[in-house]
């Protein structure tokens, strides 16, 4: 994984050999997260000991993590597994020296840094070291303090200084950068994701040149580079390629096919990114397609500046590609990391950007379920519409979870009634089993006017279909009583005209209720329906009288 790294390692490979004449050095290595900046520092690491220097490796924790050991204590600690080293002093050292000049206990490293950092350098006029420090950008100030007071040493001190920091360093400690700058024998080196040939060169290293002309382009869009990404796009691949599970193409040989241990790796890298980088790629991951600087911003509640340099950081690293993300399982990822405890929230939130924005009902009401929130008035109108859009798709299931979410918000007697109408058509369309506990509420609603006539007409079909017949007879006398005249009059007799025929025994309990209203639908009945009509009511009539002349009509209309 070290491609395109030799000239950066021949470059502090000369400084460690310097170190053996007297010139100690500091070099700081930089750049986004998981690019190699670690793996850069065991290759020094592994050069420095072959040239006889002893290393030390410290690494700086997030301020206040609980059971984290200070920077020199760490150091301390490395220094004491040196071989040759008994606890407390320096090899070749007795533990009672008078002037106690080479003691470093544990107490001393963490208590004084300064004091610590002189001992390592007085140290160093005897072994000479390689002293690797990584995470920096997460370093105390009494620790940046000591770390400088070890670079200075390195005038005189056999001494190579390794740093390893993020980007963002640079802006958080500005004056101890400034400060590294007067260090003798400086070096900065600012580590990039691997090219495009680069990463051709290490697929076909790990997979053969086959593989890799065919597929090494898949392989930098989905990894940008990023090296851990890459690591593990090609252990997937490796994992897979002989099992049943790998798709044929992939079985074939070399059809890249990203899965979940590679999006979790580019999950490490963002980590590693820190906490304001990761908020940036959960508000990406949250808003989807939609995501924009505008958005972002709004969201995350932060300023254009610092939403485009975490993008751009992210960019960088080989995550991002513009607005979206290369690995396309990414985003699943990060929405359900256990740690993202604010999701809920975010997604209302995103809910009322999007809505405010302009955007599709159904792409503002995915976030409202996810949140499972419907506090705000406005959120019941999106959960309808998108319900009724979905429906136009036929995606019953979610138009359902639009509508069962909308029936916990505070509801007038009018909004729920339009709404436990709407969840009963749909409902039935999914599973007719599950809406019946909602008859009753829908029955009571209707008889007080809060369910749309023409929904009611819709709504008695399912009433009939469970066997509900008293209910919905109820409900038609209720909507004829008013429509008798009005423009639902066609569908009220086209429905009777179907009922009747599906349901003879709604004829005798609408008879009972309204005797004169089968004799008015009759007259108004459909040219086509009218002899069925006539026989249906013949067939009901006490002694059947008129069924033979009925019959002879009904077969004459049909010549």
């Amino acid at each position: 994984m070290l491609v395109e790294r030799a000239r950066t390692i021949s470059e502090l490979s000369e400084l460690i050999r310097c170190v053996h004449s007297g010139r100690g050095g500091v070099a700081v290595i930089t750049g986004p997260a998981a690019v190699g900046k670690t793996e850069l520092t065991h290759s020094l690491a592994e050069i420095a000991e072959e040239d006889d220097l002893e290393v030390l490796r410290a690494r700086m924790c997030v301020p206040g993590g609980q059971g984290r050991r200070g920077l020199f204590e760490q150091l301390a600690e490395s220094l004491r597994r040196q071989p040759g080293r008994s606890a407390g002093t320096f090899a070749g050292e007795k533990p009672e020296n008078s002037d106690g000049a080479y003691a470093l206990a544990g107490g001393t490293a963490a208590e004084n840094p300064l004091r610590a950092a002189e001992e390592i350098a007085r140290y160093a006029h005897r072994q000479p070291l390689l002293v690797v420090i990584d995470d920096l950008h997460h370093a105390d100030p009494d620790s940046l303090d000591g770390i400088l007071h070890l670079v200075r040493a390195c005038r005189t001190a056999r001494i190579m200084m390794v740093l390893v920091a993020s980007d963002c360093s640079y802006e958080q400690m500005p004056l101890f950068h400034a400060e590294l700058l007067r260090a003798p024998h400086y070096r900065r080196v600012r580590l990039r994701p691997l090219s495009r040939l680069a990463v051709a060169e290490v697929v076909a290293e790990s997979l053969g040149s086959e593989v890799a002309e065919r597929s090494a382009a898949d392989y930098y869009r989905y990894s940008g580079g990023n090296p851990l990404a890459l690591r593990a796009l090609i252990q997937e691949w490796s994992s897979t390629r002989f099992t049943d599970e790998a798709g044929p193409e992939t079985a074939r040989g070399g059809t890249l096919a990203p899965g979940k241990v590679s999006a979790l790796a580019v999950f490490t890298s963002l980590h590693r990114s820190g906490p304001q980088a990761m908020a940036v790629a959960r508000g990406m991951a949250l808003l989807g397609p939609a995501a924009g600087l505008d958005l972002l911003c709004q969201l995350l509640r932060s300023t254009p500046e610092d939403v485009t340099r975490h993008l751009q950081d992210l960019e960088a690293a080989g995550v991002l590609d513009g607005f979206r993300f290369r690995h396309p399982g990414v985003a699943q990822v990060l929405l359900t990391d256990p740690d993202f405890h604010d999701l809920r929230e975010l997604h209302l939130a995103a809910a009322a950007l999007l809505d405010a924005d302009g955007h599709s009902a159904l792409r503002v009401a995915r976030h409202l379920i996810a949140a499972d929130i419907v506090a705000e008035p406005w959120t019941v109108a999106v959960l309808r519409e998108s319900a009724r859009e979905a429906a136009g798709h036929n995606d019953w299931d979610f138009a359902l979870k639009c509508l069962r979410l909308a029936l916990r918000g505070a509801l007038t007697d009018e909004e729920r009634g339009l709404v436990v109408s709407e969840f009963l058509r749909v409902g039935w369309r999914q599973n007719p089993a599950r809406v019946t506990k909602h008859f009753q509420e829908c029955f009571e609603l209707q008889q007080k006017g809060h369910v749309p006539d023409a929904e009611t007409l819709t709504l008695l079909t399912i009433f009939l279909w469970h066997g509900h017949v008293e209910d919905a007879v109820t409900m038609l006398l209720d909507v004829a009583d008013r429509c008798a005249d009005g423009p639902l009059r066609t569908e009220i007799q086209t429905f009777l005209d179907w009922a009747r025929l599906s349901h003879p025994g709604l004829l005798d309990r609408i008879r009972r209720a309204d005797e004169q209203l089968l004799n008015r639908l009759l007259e108004t009945s459909s040219d086509s329906l009218r002899p069925l009509t006539s026989l249906s009511l013949a067939l009901c009539e006490t002694g059947h009288t008129n069924v033979p002349a009925t019959a002879q009509e009904v077969l004459a209309a049909g010549d």
